[in-house]
């Protein structure tokens, strides 16, 4: 390639990347920033099911019973967990819902949204590891090329950069046939009270 078509495909591709990377992160209409109350006030994301809502519920609560409405207390918490649940008779469980529209077979289940002084900063969710190029492409979308790219013994970690964040995706997860995706803000809560929020069923 002669220098001058060198230069020209430098600059479009350092543009590409650059635009991604000056995108808010976000998932399904949830972005990293907004209000509890605007998530609450999405759609469900598609594949959700007709019964899906959205469940809240304070991440040091002592009573977490699946369906109570939070107190004004736990509202008033440093850190707040959600997700998409339903009920079926007496029992909760939470949604998957599909990554991309377009293929059905790719679904986000264990979805968590952590909020920080009521503001989204945190989404985690967990996909079949064989999907991961799948999911790799999905992210690529809006952080261009992974910034970091890491094995440790079996396991590979990828990072992004983004406006205001991150995105880490490890495979496998603590679940062989998993893997995990962490979007994180700059306001995002530790990795011990994630394991907390993906341990605890919600409530109200």
């Amino acid at each position: 390639m002669a220098p001058k078509l060198q230069t020209v495909a430098a600059i479009a591709l350092a543009a590409l990347v650059t635009g991604a990377a000056a995108r808010p992160l976000a998932l399904n209409g949830a972005v990293i920033g907004m209000t509890i109350g605007e998530w609450r006030a999405l759609d469900p994301p598609a594949g959700e099911g007709a019964n899906a809502f959205p469940n809240c519920w304070a991440l040091d609560s002592a009573g977490r019973i699946a369906g109570r409405p939070m107190t004004a207390t736990e509202r008033a918490t440093h850190i707040v967990v959600c997700a998409y649940d339903a009920r079926y008779g007496e029992t909760w469980s939470s949604h998957s819902f599909y990554l991309d529209p377009r293929l059905p077979t790719l679904r986000a289940h264990d979805v968590r949204y952590l909020f920080t002084d009521g503001r989204l900063s945190e989404i985690d969710y967990r996909a079949a590891a064989a999907a991961r190029g799948q999911v790799e492409a999905l992210i690529g979308r809006q952080c261009g090329a992974p910034a970091r790219v890491a094995s440790h013994g079996a396991r590979l970690v990828e990072v992004w950069r983004a406006r205001g964040g991150e995105v880490t995706l490890t495979d496998p997860s603590t679940d062989p046939v998993d893997l995990s995706v962490h979007m994180a803000g700059p306001h995002a809560p530790s990795p011990e009270l994630l394991r907390s929020a993906f341990a605890q069923p919600g409530s109200g």
